[in-house]
């Protein structure tokens, strides 16, 4: 979708000029076209012809963000003291982004320079609501600890996502918060039979078993709400450095294998859309089959 596909045309005027100025600064002089994961420079007496009315908000972005341009967003990320939720943090900041990491109360938080830090409940609905007023979006690393893989062991709250997803579902319609992006993992809900029948085997027999069902049923939970969900649904996570190489795949063969440091990249990439491009996209960098063209 080109840019001037997604704003209309409009005689620019002074408020137009200054609200777009205030845009460019908070966007460190470049506005994303996200429909195509790219940078642009746009120059002010082009945009400004494609701005219609005064932007809103305290740095003018909100219109422009509305409009399909990409600039400094006001984000929360829950779970940012875990595998995910740390590169998510680091990498919000490192965008310019207004970022608030928020972590269970227990947690080893050591958030950026440049990040607001929470420590609370996660399924407290008054916490939550803290968490997220104000925000443009909500970008969730939430999951399950296990102590181990074997097949005896449990994870150690059990009902902690059932509590946590409810709790946030109630928290972002209180304050009219709309957009979450959300982590599950390959092989829930229908992608079930995209991953390879080996790995299948390995959820059946290991302590995954009693965790995918629980990420299932976020899944469902956040479908069925009003919000403007994005679930992605990575395959095997490593700690490699980031590759730059994620994928939306229809199905796995072979290894699928995925960098948090990718996962968190491209979780940042997606909430910055004007619209999400699917509701439960599966992420990788190997063993994807079937992957639509590169955005």
């Amino acid at each position: 979708m080109s840019l001037a596909s997604q704003v209309r045309a409009a005689r620019p005027t002074p408020d137009d000029a200054s609200a777009l100025r205030g845009g460019l600064r908070d966007a460190g002089a470049t506005l994303d076209v996200v429909d195509h994961a790219t940078c642009l420079t746009v120059p002010a007496r082009v945009d400004a012809a494609l701005v219609r009315g005064p932007a809103r908000g305290p740095r003018g972005c909100g219109d422009l963000r509305r409009r399909g341009i990409s600039g400094r967003m006001k984000l929360v990320i829950l779970g940012a003291s875990g595998g995910c939720g740390r590169h998510l943090v680091e990498q919000a900041v490192g965008r310019r982004h207004e970022v608030t990491a928020v972590a269970r109360a227990s947690s080893s938080l050591d958030a950026p320079t440049g990040a607001r830090t929470l420590r609370g409940d996660l399924t407290s609905v008054a916490f939550l609501r803290d968490a997220v007023r104000g925000q443009d979006a909500v970008l969730s690393a939430l999951g399950l600890r296990l102590p181990g893989i074997a097949p005896w062991q449990r994870p150690v709250d059990p009902d902690f996502l059932d509590r946590s997803t409810a709790a946030l579902l109630e928290a972002m319609g209180a304050e009219g918060i709309r957009r979450l992006v959300a982590i599950s993992a390959g092989g829930v809900g229908d992608s079930h039979d995209a991953v390879p029948a080996a790995f299948r085997a390995f959820i059946a027999v290991s302590a995954l078993r009693s965790v995918y069902p629980a990420l299932d049923r976020m899944e469902r939970a956040l479908l069925a709400s009003a919000l403007d969900v994005c679930i992605c649904r990575p395959t095997g996570l490593t700690d490699e450095p980031a590759t730059g190489r994620a994928v939306v795949a229809r199905a796995i063969v072979g290894r699928g294998a995925i960098p948090r440091a990718d996962v968190a990249a491209w979780m940042l990439d997606e909430v910055a859309r004007p619209a999400f491009a699917a509701k439960t996209p599966m992420i990788t960098v190997t063993g994807a089959a079937g992957a639509p063209p590169r955005r």
